[in-house]
């Protein structure tokens, strides 16, 4: 398996160059962002399971490593997750079935429960 801890520990670093480089597009991208994952009528948490779900579909590994952070932060069970990636493979097929370990494993690497 990837080491996901790792990898979001790299594209941190990446993605703060890209903020040097290109600091305009990435203060833009960083505010929609954060707009778009703050709490509404969905919850974060909520929200989060749905960008990890789409991670799965669209098989980002950073995107992975990334989000599976996340749901640990904001206190997201397995089940919740291993529900929401389901969803995903069930839209996303074989692929994404091959995804949703990786995804797992990501989830889990940043578990205190395993």
């Amino acid at each position: 398996m990837k080491d996901y801890k790792k990898m979001a520990q790299e594209m941190r670093l990446g993605i703060g160059a890209l903020r040097k480089d290109a600091p305009e597009t990435m203060r833009g991208f960083s505010q929609f962002m954060g707009n778009a994952l703050k709490p509404g009528a969905l919850d974060q948490k909520t929200k989060e399971l749905i960008t990890f779900s789409i991670a799965v579909a669209v098989r980002c590994d950073g995107c992975l490593a990334a989000h599976a952070r996340n749901l640990n932060e904001l206190g997201a069970s397995r089940e919740e997750v291993l529900e929401a990636v389901m969803v995903a493979a069930s839209m996303g097929g074989g692929p994404a079935v091959i995804t949703s370990v990786e995804a797992m494993a990501a989830f889990d690497q940043f578990s205190n429960t395993t």
